[in-house]
């Protein structure tokens, strides 16, 4: 059995290496043509949100809140094209240049679809990507803030990076995928009650679960070896049950990690186990 599935692995790696675009997962459909652009001469990648669908007949509140919403979605495209294209450089309205930029068109049917807790798994992640054969239009077809995580990496997979990602090129176009999720819950669990991880080390997780299109971070936060999350009513269970002052997750850590998490189309999934695996609790004399 285990074999089977090494072969089976290393056919579908095959296949898709061997289909000449790197994207994780494989998507559900995709065409794609034979033309090679070069996109050297763009100096900048600015979001173009369409949105008539949405306020067309909606109120002037709905709006503004809509409005806002998309704020959030230029942070992280931002964010993103800043980290991951840096021969490129994030559009921004206070500083225009007159090199030519790359404008992105997405169409958006919601502007509210950010996954908020565990149970909220009704979040649509379907996407679709379109590039023309000439790279003058690029289109994301979203249904909201995940979607739209997800239409950019893929925008990002299929880039060929020159070299020192001062020019980048995309191939096979025209090119059209259309992708959703198989499964609702994609995740990894860390153990940081064995194996403490800085705040720095979960966040790079995070990204890298974006960037696989995961949607779960389950914190495996306590067990017998230790419990480093902060209890203010108990404070003495992380000075006697964590493995250093050093090595504690106060509740704020928590609260902006799943914000960060959240940024990212994560779901953060915090455990305390209990009533087994308590042993670290009863280091604390509050708790004996």
């Amino acid at each position: 059995m285990k074999y089977n599935f090494i072969a089976i692995f290393a056919l579908l790696l095959c296949c898709s290496i061997c289909a000449g675009l790197r994207i994780v997962p494989i998507p559900k459909s995709m065409d794609k043509g034979n033309q090679t652009i070069d996109v050297s001469s763009f100096h900048s990648i600015r979001f173009h949100f369409n949105m008539e669908s949405l306020f067309s007949s909606r109120s002037e509140r709905f709006l503004a809140e809509g409005m806002k919403d998309i704020k959030a979605f230029e942070k992280i495209g931002a964010e993103i094209v800043n980290a991951r294209l840096p021969g490129l450089t994030p559009f921004s309205h206070e500083k225009r240049s007159h090199k030519k930029e790359l404008v992105i068109n997405v169409k958006l049917n919601s502007t509210k679809t950010a996954y908020t807790s565990y149970s909220n798994f009704a979040v649509e992640e379907a996407y679709k990507l379109i590039i023309n054969s000439d790279f003058t239009e690029v289109d994301f077809e979203c249904h909201g803030y995940v979607s739209f995580l997800r239409a950019l990496e893929t925008f990002m997979q299929v880039l060929t990076y020159g070299f020192k990602n001062t020019h980048f090129t995309f191939d096979f176009l025209p090119l059209s995928i259309t992708d959703a999720p198989e499964f609702g819950h994609r995740g990894v669990m860390v153990d940081t009650a064995r194996h403490f991880m800085t705040l720095e080390s979960l966040r790079t997780t995070i990204r890298g679960l974006s960037i696989s299109k995961l949607n779960v971070l389950h914190l495996h936060l306590t067990d017998s070896e230790s419990f480093p999350l902060e209890m203010k009513k108990y404070p003495e269970i992380t000075t006697y049950g964590a493995y250093s002052s050093e090595e504690v997750y106060t509740q704020n850590d928590i609260q902006e990690l799943n914000l960060y998490a959240q940024s990212y189309g994560v779901i953060l999934i915090p455990e305390i186990d209990s009533p087994a695996h308590t042993r670290s609790w009863s280091n604390a004399p509050e708790l004996q």
